[in-house]
């Protein structure tokens, strides 16, 4: 037993701060009780999910040390670990039912039918579904003995062979993967059954109490379908893991590129299912909620986060899904053709970018619906001269990189990468040409508009002048250092280059009526009607 108090012990300790936090973060009775509520169940849904899949007992579990070491704890041991996930959603959203200001038992029973989410329950299922599938196809692997390091000398040199851990068989580890699916599943139930017959918060009418217990189903089983979906891909690991070992005995290009396609599997649909269940939100349609309406520069800055987190997100998804495809093999020979997909999905990247920043400008400019002044002004002067020297060196290297710092390399036909510059530059032409040109559809003053359309022309310039940078790490090798430059381009500031508006004034708002376009931006400024 004392194999088992060692995973217990410490989710005892952790559990116990857990709950701490969670009774600091409970709704005290005083003020709104509502929002206090929909507020506390955000946290513990947060809590919930960051216990969950903090714990990656299932990789060390499976490894076999070139020692030869025992499975750290023993079967107890493991049986704890494979249940730490279950335990902490149990744990957090059980608990939290039971925080906050207390109850008075009711005298009129509200019901309880109608409140599961049914398609959410649904894609549980098929996320469910899919990691059992997963363990079914990870079921033919044979275990594997872990190798010394031993050194192999033929006739004039000798070199090393390192050592390499072994892997259990399936039959041995994946029962321990499928009971802590069972278990979570278990935890789940536990879960929704608290949940639907913990007694109504005082002071919330029947309809918002029904509302906020489905709220709380609804973040558990997004909650719990990342965490099936985790542990699912684990599973397509452990079988990749075998690969990668094969192919040091056996057919190096095959085995490997089996391996890599497993983990990309993994990988991706944990990726999609987490994506999937970011914007599955919980309903909103509370009775006790007072609608008010948006500050127009409160909307217009949500919009321009808005059309950053999904422009960034969707060319950050690409180069993850295309990059192994395209990534050079360290047995190749020399050639050119790898480092120009590479360079052709950068490329693609930042279009995919700008092409999504300006459909967002063209939904603005179509939800505008009226004409009148477009207030604008440049960019400070010395951004395009600072972006411009960074993308002519960019390009110069591109086109004659240092040989003999780069051996072996062979360098892209020039024709391919000024199209790939041309490309760019015309993109980012386009992007600043519609901030421009655009209207804007919030009701915001001339300073506000001008800062609106200047953070577009930034995000799009920067974003080019990155990926010209990007160009020379991926495709041609070159230090590390040009990609950090490349993501401090990237991610640099716009508040620090952009002199900002000020505070969020609305002067016709105050007055009762509908603002206008906004006063004209200050003297010096261009604008054109």
């Amino acid at each position: 037993m004392t194999d088992l108090s060692a995973p217990l012990g410490s989710f005892a300790v952790a559990a116990a701060l857990v709950a701490l936090i969670l009774r600091a973060l409970s709704p005290s009775g005083s003020g709104n009780l509502l929002s206090q509520a929909r507020r506390y169940a955000r946290w513990c849904a947060l809590i919930g999910f960051l216990a969950a899949v903090s714990t990656d007992w299932f990789d060390a579990f499976y490894l076999i040390s070139a020692e030869g070491q025992a499975v750290p704890g023993g079967w107890p041991g493991a049986v704890g670990r494979a249940a730490t996930p279950a335990l902490w959603v149990g744990f957090v959203y059980v608990l939290a039912q039971f925080t906050g200001p207390r109850v008075q038992r009711s005298a009129d029973p509200q019901p309880r039918t109608g409140l599961v989410p049914g398609k959410l329950v649904a894609a549980l299922v098929l996320v469910l579904a899919g990691s059992l599938t997963a363990l079914w196809a990870a079921g033919d692997v044979p275990y594997r003995a872990p190798t010394a390091q031993r050194e192999l000398s033929e006739e004039e040199m000798s070199y090393f062979i390192p050592a390499a851990d072994g892997l259990r068989p399936a039959g041995e580890v994946l029962p321990y993967l499928a009971l802590c699916l069972g278990l979570l599943v278990a935890a789940t139930l536990l879960a929704s059954l608290v949940i639907l017959r913990r007694r109504p918060l005082p002071g919330i009418s029947r309809h918002d109490n029904r509302v906020l217990r489905r709220v709380w189903l609804n973040r558990l089983y997004r909650t719990v379908a990342v965490v099936l979906a985790a542990n699912g891909a684990a599973a397509l690991h452990y079988k990749a893991r075998w690969f990668h070992q094969q192919a040091a005995v056996g057919d190096l290009e095959r085995l490997r590129a089996l391996g890599d396609g497993w983990d990309s599997v993994g990988n991706y649909a944990v990726l999609g299912v987490a994506l999937v269940m970011l914007f599955w939100r919980p309903p909103q349609n509370f009775e006790g909620v007072t609608a008010v309406p948006r500050h127009p520069v409160r909307a217009l800055r949500d919009h321009l986060f808005a059309t950053q987190y999904v422009a960034l997100g969707a060319s950050l998804i690409l180069l993850l899904v295309l990059w192994p495809t395209h990534s050079p093999q360290p047995q190749a020979l020399p050639d050119a053709r790898p480092g120009m997909h590479l360079m052709a999905l950068i490329t693609g990247a930042a279009l995919l970018y700008l092409v999504i920043t300006g459909s967002s400008m063209g939904y603005v400019h179509g939800k505008a619906g009226r004409t009148g002044p477009r207030h604008w002004g440049p960019l400070p002067r010395w951004i395009y001269p600072v972006a411009g020297l960074l993308m002519a060196a960019s390009v110069y290297f591109l086109l004659r990189p240092p040989l003999d710092y780069l051996w072996g390399l062979v360098t892209a036909p020039a024709a391919f990468i000024l199209l790939l510059v041309a490309v760019l530059l015309l993109a980012h032409a386009a992007v600043r040409l519609a901030s421009r040109r655009m209207q804007v559809a919030w009701a915001v003053d001339g300073h506000w508009e001008r800062w609106y359309r200047q953070v577009i022309e930034l995000r799009s310039l920067r974003t080019v002048t990155a990926a010209l940078g990007a160009l020379l790490f991926c495709g041609y090798g070159f230090d590390y250092g040009w990609v950090g430059l490349s993501l401090a381009v990237l991610c640099f500031p716009a508040r620090l280059l952009i002199p900002h508006p000020g505070p969020e004034k609305h002067p016709a708002a105050a007055h009762g009526r509908p603002a206008a376009a906004g006063p004209a931006a200050p003297p010096g400024a261009p604008g054109r009607p």
